[in-house]
């Protein structure tokens, strides 16, 4: 077996696992599990076990299953500094679910008349974070595939591999897109989505950081598009260290 953040895993038993600075979430034949890494791992309900606790035995930490009752997951990720900690699934019908720390409305659980506004934004019971996975109203008459999260917010692709979504946080600019609002409803972002003849092969979301990779379909020939601080997982990329979620096109 192999150690994980301080969980013993069997190696090779997870299709992807996703880590924030406090927990992880993992993929595994259809279903997803979670467990804290940090003390802290469940203190915004990023879990998705329906509590939230300030403090988490990490020695009785052990993956837990989520989502028992959606369709088939797809991708899951994790996301999160310190001081927060945020999940999302994605299910085979292409739908976002979201739990844990919604400070900068990461959870993107806004109306979808909001219409990227974070205008008129109200968190539910008052909290800003949610024990249980929460659907992403502006999506769900979308089909997502591939999800990836930052410190404080979150980026989805369309399952046409060409457009792609963001949502939270955003003063750093990274959302995309010349305008650099303090926190933003989901909404495409033009600038970070494939053209015509394009389709998006590379997907990240680290730190303050989005990472687009591009790739024509005449030539084959790629370009990656940085939106916010991006300087650490730049050095990551020319070292070929860098954790990116590699998008499958066969989908």
């Amino acid at each position: 077996a192999a150690s994980h953040d301080g969980v013993m895993l069997a190696d090779g038993s997870w299709e992807k696992v996703s880590c924030s600075a406090t927990h992880c979430v993992a993929l595994r034949d259809g279903a997803a599990y979670t467990w804290a890494s940090t003390r802290e791992g469940n203190r915004f309900g990023q879990l998705a076990t329906g509590e939230a606790s300030k403090s988490v035995d990490i020695g009785a930490s052990s993956p837990h299953r989520i989502a028992s009752s959606l369709p088939r997951v797809i991708d899951v990720a994790a996301g999160g500094g310190r001081d927060g900690g945020h999940t999302a699934v994605v299910d085979e019908q292409g739908r976002v679910w979201v739990c844990g720390c919604d400070r900068w409305q990461q959870l993107g659980l806004a109306s979808p008349s909001a219409r990227g506004s974070a205008a008129g934004y109200t968190w539910q019971r008052g909290r800003i974070w949610q024990p249980t996975l929460q659907l992403v109203p502006a999506l769900a008459h979308s089909k997502m595939s591939v999800i990836v999260l930052g410190a404080d917010h979150s980026v989805a692709l369309d399952a046409n591999a060409r457009d792609v979504y963001t949502w939270g946080r955003g003063e750093a600019g990274q959302l995309g897109g010349s305008e650099r609002p303090f926190v933003r409803a989901p909404m495409r972002v033009d600038a970070l989505s494939a053209r015509e003849g394009s389709r998006v092969v590379r997907l990240d979301a680290h730190g303050d950081c989005t990472s687009v990779q591009v790739e024509r379909l005449t030539d084959s020939s790629t370009e990656t598009i940085f939106a916010g601080r991006c300087r650490a997982l730049k050095e990551q990329l020319k070292r070929g260290v860098a954790d990116i979620r590699a998008v499958d096109a066969t989908n």
